[in-house]
């Protein structure tokens, strides 16, 4: 009988972000393809992730690359290359290796505020915890001891005290959320719900 393949346990989830309020990503727009899931190796020796998986718990999943990472290091994966959805409501996120065995999973509940990382404290083996500045590729820093330098960092979206999920669209978040022309949507209407397209959520009925 073959001997089973045994994959090294070194790699977890390190920190994910469900709702992004900032262009992380970097590619000029902030939209959904800023939420991100990044991964650590807190072994001792070099694990290479090829074959490894990314998921959702549900419909999205994507096979992580051809990609060594050495002690400690941190590697991150946007929704802008995954296609991973991390729902506003409350979800899954879940790491897999090669043989469907899950290496590591988080159940997260319902996420209230915009840029706020779910994160291991500390990091790669630490508690979870709701608390912490994004910081996509690099070590975790909880809110209270984050330290940002004005004019520099990513393009970020003025808070307006936006209720709103991304269980609508990004135009109507934008404009609902990103300045003139804020309150167009009439949130206390009920019996509206979004139909699914290719990009997340298109179009409502009532």
């Amino acid at each position: 009988m073959r001997a089973p393949t045994v994959y090294p346990g070194s790699v977890v989830i390190n920190e994910f972000l469900p709702r992004p309020h900032t262009d992380w990503n970097a590619d000029g727009i902030v939209n959904v393809g800023d939420e991100y899931i990044e991964i650590m190796n807190i072994g001792a020796a070099t694990v290479n992730i090829k074959n490894w998986k990314l998921d959702n718990g549900g419909n999205g999943s994507y096979k992580l690359p051809d990609l060594d990472l050495v002690p400690r290091q941190i590697k991150v994966f946007f929704h802008s290359e995954t296609g991973i959805s991390l729902r506003d409501g409350g979800g899954t996120v879940r790491l897999l290796k090669p043989d469907g065995y899950i290496a590591d999973i988080y159940n997260y509940p319902k996420v209230k505020s915009t840029d706020r990382a779910w994160c291991r404290l500390s990091d790669g083996n630490g508690s979870w915890a709701f608390a912490c500045q994004p910081g996509p590729g690099r070590p975790n820093i909880p809110f209270e001891s984050a330290t940002p330098t004005p004019g520099s960092g990513p393009t970020k979206i003025e808070e307006t005290g936006c209720s709103l999920e991304d269980i609508v669209p990004q135009s109507v978040l934008l404009a609902e959320c990103g300045g003139f022309g804020s309150g167009i949507w009439n949130a206390s209407r009920e019996n509206q719900f979004w139909l699914q397209e290719r990009w997340k959520w298109n179009i409502f009925v009532e």
